[in-house]
């Protein structure tokens, strides 16, 4: 009860900090004087004698304004996980991210009363989640990504990413709009201030505005999957494959989003060339950002080879490359997540054999705590959101966005685990297969997107309430009840642990009596073509990406 009385204080303290940074008083600063010295006011009942006092104290809000919101969040994020954490029958039914959201709401709702609507410190701004927040979490997930299980089940987690997602987008879309010609929805007169159905303006959204809807929704989102799996502790096929797919799928719903945003703007729809046209963009989009991630990884594996001598930039190297592949990835348009989560995965193998321990632990620590403090800023911008986000509440649109979310995620696992299946050694289960599509979050990439829509489309608002209402179905809801069924349906679970020497041996010979075993029937699968890379990477990769010192040394712990 201390701890939790002594972060209220803290609580209380910085929000303070925060809405004094948001008065507009004026404080009798003189633009003129850089000093930040306090100018004397003059007297209404005298003359002023052109003397200016000299102030002891003064405040310049403008000048630190930006980075005090910016630390005071952080700390406001800090402060919600430590108390989280620090209840612990709470956090058992709870999960962390619609804490953050809630806390999020509340810290906009005071803001709003004090400030004001137009006057917010802080907002959602999806540059700031592109750019900023969302590739710290992206990276962390590609470099702690395990090989062997991602390889292992690369097919299926292709076909998730992307004919699943392109079946849930058209599923979705196509749903919405038969639905709305049927009449089973009203949007014909939704007001766009108060939501009311019988409201004066025509927001009729067509074909195309249900497809450009379908195409940010279809997307499962890695920050919301990453925070509930990690804290249910599914085991590794699960985790893998749903992570995977969150991760992957990037290209085909931003290649889908920005075909649709044209089809939208353009009157009688597009060619049919330019669907062709549609279909490379992706294959570009998707292969242009692996390529720019694997290029790299191998900068950021030859640069480290040479530090041996300055290993303090050891880590700010590997940082600074992972999101400048990011960056230049979103520089042509490519797909940035994609770039960073390759340069993660690429470059971790040479990296780690290249620079000293006290650099491996320093990145390890601190690409962990960027990814937990980004996403935790997500979800209390999610929160923020709610506040200021003009909202056109349509409950008929919003029910059978959702039912048709999950209805059509349930059809796309039950088919591709069918074949998938029929070639796996080790099955999935039937319960396996209910928590992949109860894992399928939505979150904060498909708010961003919806957020970035132009003004002049007349359905906005009912396109952002409606992904915000997925959102916070699938977080909440799913995200709740998702712990209690893992335990309910005895769904395998799987604590992250290293593992002993005894375990990787048998594992190593194991790999190896498959090879032979595929060798003597003449059959090449997964074994062999894993023994053929490791082959390579040992006799080729390592020699061109790796110190021969630091190599040498690694060898013999």
């Amino acid at each position: 009860m201390k701890k939790i009385v002594s972060w209220t204080i803290f609580f209380a303290t910085t929000l303070a900090l925060v809405l004094s940074s948001s008065d507009e008083k004026d404080y009798g600063l003189d633009p003129a004087n850089n000093s930040g010295c306090k100018t004397a006011p003059e007297d209404d009942g005298h003359k002023s004698s052109g003397h200016h006092g000299i102030s002891i104290v003064s405040l310049n809000i403008e000048m630190v304004k930006t980075p005090l919101v910016l630390v005071v969040w952080v700390l406001l994020a800090v402060g919600v996980k430590v108390i989280y954490h620090t209840v612990e029958k709470f956090a058992k039914f709870c999960p962390e991210s619609c804490v953050l959201i809630i806390f999020g709401l509340i810290a906009g709702l005071i803001l709003k009363a004090i400030a004001g609507n137009d006057n917010m410190l802080i907002s959602f701004d999806s540059n700031t989640f592109f750019l900023y927040l969302l590739p710290p979490i992206v990276l962390d997930a590609g470099w702690c990504m395990p090989p062997r299980h991602f390889f292992d089940n690369i097919g299926l987690i292709l076909s998730f990413a992307i004919f699943g997602t392109l079946i849930n987008s058209f599923g979705i879309g196509l749903g919405l709009h038969y639905l709305i010609q049927g009449g089973a929805i009203n949007v014909s007169n939704v007001d766009h201030e108060s939501g009311a159905v019988d409201g004066v303006a025509d927001h009729t959204i067509d074909l195309p505005g249900c497809l450009l809807f379908g195409s940010l929704i279809a997307a499962v989102d890695p920050v919301a999957v990453l925070a509930v799996f990690d804290s249910v502790h599914v085991n590794e096929v699960l985790h893998i494959v749903v992570e995977g797919e969150s991760l992957l799928n990037d290209a085909v719903s931003v290649v889908l989003y920005r075909i649709m945003t044209v089809v939208v703007g353009t009157e009688g729809g597009l060619e049919s060339k330019e669907y062709g046209v549609g279909f490379i963009a992706f294959l570009v989009i998707s292969g242009g950002g692996t390529l720019i991630g694997l290029v790299y990884a191998i900068i950021t594996s030859l640069f480290t080879r040479v530090l041996t001598h300055v290993r303090v930039v050891e880590p700010l190297v590997v940082f600074f490359f992972a999101y400048l592949s990011y960056i230049t990835a979103e520089l042509f348009h490519w797909s940035g997540i994609l770039a960073i989560i390759f340069c993660g995965f690429g470059m971790k193998r040479y990296v780690e054999e290249n620079i000293s321990r006290k650099s491996h632990t320093t990145i390890k620590y601190f690409m962990k705590m960027l990814a937990v403090i980004s996403e935790s800023v997500i979800f209390m911008f999610l929160g923020l959101a709610m506040v200021t986000a003009k909202f056109d509440i349509n409950w008929a649109f919003i029910g059978w966005s959702i039912i048709l979310c999950l209805v059509i995620r349930s059809l796309v696992v039950v088919v591709f685990v069918a074949i998938s299946n029929r070639f796996r050694i080790q099955k999935i289960a039937k319960v396996d297969q209910f928590i992949m599509v109860y894992g399928g979050l939505r979150g904060a990439i498909s708010f961003s997107l919806a957020f970035i829509l132009t003004d002049d489309l007349p359905w906005k608002n009912l396109v952002i309430t409606t992904t915000y209402a997925v959102i916070i179905f699938t977080v909440f809801i799913q995200g709740i009840t998702i712990g209690p069924l893992v335990k309910l349906l005895h769904v395998r679970t799987h604590e992250k642990k290293k593992p002993t020497l005894n375990e990787e041996i048998i594992e190593h010979i194991m790999a190896h009596v498959m090879w032979g075993f595929e060798e003597v029937v003449g059959k090449h699968g997964e074994n062999y073509y894993r023994q053929w890379f490791d082959h390579i990477d040992n006799t080729y990769l390592m020699r061109w990406f790796t110190n021969k010192k630091t190599r040498q040394v690694c060898k013999t712990w």
